[in-house]
């Protein structure tokens, strides 16, 4: 992958907490996700996005500090009654910095065999401060 163009890793599906801290990461695939979210143009939403943010960030290509991940957070909705065709809000947060779904997707591409899944789970804070993650493969 060069560094001049915006690239798509993957997706990743993950739960909040009550407090919307993140919780859980599934450890799927990416087509696993797909299906589990069954959204028939997802893939076609993914292609839309990476193209709009390869047009945003065009012209910071070739910069040395440009390089890094993006996250685009999306939601799936209920349907809505005066637009039951929006399914998918496809832009709720944008983040520029390896989040906890770009640490779930690429732990999975590397470690799971095809067919494995599992959880990705964060702790709620300890006593002392802390967080304790780990991966779970089922």
């Amino acid at each position: 992958m060069g560094h001049s163009d915006v690239h798509f890793l993957g997706y990743s599906l993950f739960e909040n907490a009550e407090n919307c801290t993140y919780r859980t990461g599934y450890l799927l695939s990416n087509q696993a996700i797909d299906e589990k979210i069954g959204e028939p143009d997802l893939p076609l939403l993914a292609e839309r996005l990476r193209e709009a943010l390869a047009n945003v960030f065009r012209p910071f290509f070739g910069l040395p500090w440009q390089v890094g991940y993006i996250g685009v957070d999306m939601m799936r909705l209920a349907p809505l009654a005066n637009n039951p065709d929006l399914r998918i809000h496809p832009c709720v947060e944008l983040n520029l910095r390896c989040t906890m779904g770009v640490v779930a997707r690429l732990w999975a591409d590397v470690h799971l065999k095809a067919g494995q899944q599992g959880r990705f789970e964060i702790s709620p804070m300890d006593a002392t401060g802390h967080f304790h993650a780990q991966f779970r493969v089922e």
